[in-house]
């Protein structure tokens, strides 16, 4: 009898091991996969909400380059042939030309299930509904452009960053020169405007009010 049970204590030895190892393991790639999200994470994320310029339908990146893999595409929704809607983003993140995102929809359509990845800010549209820049995401810092109406994206001749609401950009004035600044009040509504979002007004109009 004693034969029999070393064997069985043997195995029931072995087998608590392959527990606390596999526990171990367990725990520690999930300690890894949080530290990888959170170094995933951008330091000053934005807010920011845009619409993809139609009729584009462009790649969802692993990584801000054009050899990060794809991990999805950000679909247009098609009415008709002349009525067309970009799928609407949560941007989080902007450098080099290429924005993260964090979420993406489409309009009368169940939220698209795309995960959270780099796109080209070429693509990117909305209408910033404010008439001034300024030199920090902060409306008491110097004004660096002031226009009469707000500022439609193909004004917009390079994206820098973003803070918040705030979009660090370069654009383009009523004289096609360059301007570089701060901005916000972006409205990513592809047919009207965005009630409740507000930029800033000119100080001079402010002033007069």
């Amino acid at each position: 009898m004693r034969s029999d049970v070393a064997p069985l204590r043997s195995r029931v030895r072995a087998g608590i091991v392959a527990v606390v190892m596999a526990s171990t393991v367990f725990a520690c790639s999930g300690v890894q996969a949080q530290r990888d999200a959170t170094s995933a994470a951008p330091a000053d994320a934005c807010a920011v909400s845009a619409y993809i310029v139609r009729p584009a339908e462009p790649a969802v990146r692993a990584t801000p380059n054009r050899s990060g893999a794809v991990v999805g595409r950000l679909r247009a929704v098609r009415y008709d042939a002349d009525d067309i809607e970009g799928a609407e983003v949560a941007v989080v993140d902007i450098r080099n030309g290429w924005a993260r995102i964090a979420a993406a929809s489409a309009r009368n359509e169940a939220a698209h299930d795309i995960p959270a990845g780099w796109v080209e800010t070429r693509h990117l549209g909305f209408v910033l509904q404010t008439e001034a820049g300024f030199a920090a995401p902060d409306p008491g810092s110097a004004m660096v452009y002031s226009a009469e109406d707000w500022i439609p994206s193909d004004r917009v001749a390079r994206y820098l960053g973003c803070r918040g609401e705030w979009l660090h950009l370069t654009v383009r004035d009523a004289r096609d020169q360059r301007r570089t600044g701060w901005f916000r009040g972006a409205c990513a509504n592809q047919r009207t405007t965005c009630d409740g979002t507000f930029g800033d007004r000119r100080r001079t109009d402010a002033a007069a009010d």
